[in-house]
């Protein structure tokens, strides 16, 4: 039962953060930036799945940092993608 319930936390804040994903960096155009290292056709934010794709990623490890670089590069500014990462990570790990 408490498994459950931290199954359903996570999926929870993940559609949360996809969603704002989306909103947030969903409009950004690939062809114009093609030197990204974490950014790319398959790991974006142009859809709900693929925003999704990228929080489970993170939660798996991959790299937060090159994520953050690339937003900032593409004119996000690096606060933006900081905050947003950095307390998804809070949220996703230490609360859950």
């Amino acid at each position: 039962m408490v498994r459950c319930t931290f199954f359903r936390r996570d999926l929870t804040i993940i559609y949360i953060y996809g969603v704002v994903g989306v909103n947030l960096f969903g409009n950004i155009d690939l062809d114009l930036h093609p030197n990204m290292e974490s950014l790319n056709d398959y790991n974006n934010f142009a859809t709900f799945p693929s925003a999704a794709a990228v929080l489970v990623q993170i939660v798996f490890g991959q790299e937060i940092g090159g994520f953050v670089t690339d937003l900032a590069d593409t004119g996000a500014g690096f606060m933006l993608p900081f905050v947003y990462f950095a307390t998804y990570y809070m949220a996703i790990v230490w609360v859950c």
